[in-house]
């Protein structure tokens, strides 16, 4: 008798049942399908992550260009065709807008301001953009 229970107890004591694996795959399976779903979206959302990175760096590049045009030369060289010269990158479109005079409350008084707007668009969505103000003592 005593044989036999620790031959039952030692079946029993080994692993799992049919039924409690059965249960593992159905909870595994009901968690799956939100993860799953999920996944369906990264394509999607990498796009737009590598849309962003691109429109901040051509709003850069202009910006850059802009400094550089300014420092040689001179203030009165920035229009609103400054950034034409440089290189379009296929599929964004950059826009840039100057309101010049600029008279709002940054502008130190007795200068010349400039407040210069870039902004990058793809599809007609605008991706980034970019505001400063030039100032010329």
């Amino acid at each position: 008798m005593k044989s036999m229970q620790r031959h039952l107890a030692w079946c029993y004591s080994g692993g799992f049942s049919l039924i409690e694996l059965v249960i593992v795959i159905v909870v595994f399976s009901i968690a799956a399908i939100p993860l799953l779903g999920g996944f369906a979206n990264v394509a999607r959302w990498l796009d737009t992550e590598q849309d962003i990175p691109i429109a901040t760096q051509l709003s850069q590049e202009c910006a850059e260009h802009l400094m550089l045009q300014r420092r040689t030369n001179g203030y009165a060289s920035i229009t609103s065709t400054s950034c034409d010269v440089l290189p379009a990158f296929a599929g964004y479109t950059r826009s840039l807008t100057i309101t010049s005079p600029y008279t709002g409350s940054a502008c130190p008084t007795g200068a010349s301001c400039k407040l210069v707007a870039i902004s990058v668009a793809k599809g007609g969505d605008t991706v980034d953009t970019n505001t400063f103000m030039l100032v010329d003592y």
